[in-house]
């Protein structure tokens, strides 16, 4: 089963055209803010072993 995190980072990636595009943010005071996500390459195997060692929650390491 796909994670959470992997489903809403690849909605934000498809979103914003990898960065190409931004999208409008409403924050907690009714200001609107235009961001956009760009999303390196996954990680190769000895990036993934030092993460492990970082105690993060699954779905990150996923």
């Amino acid at each position: 089963m796909e994670s959470l995190i992997r489903r809403r980072m690849q909605s934000l990636k498809k979103l914003t055209d990898n960065g190409k595009k931004t999208i409008s943010i409403i924050q907690l005071q009714g200001y609107v803010q235009n961001v956009s996500f760009k999303f390196e390459e996954s990680a190769n195997v000895v990036e993934l072993a030092r993460l492990k060692n970082l105690n993060l929650p699954t779905d990150y390491i996923a």
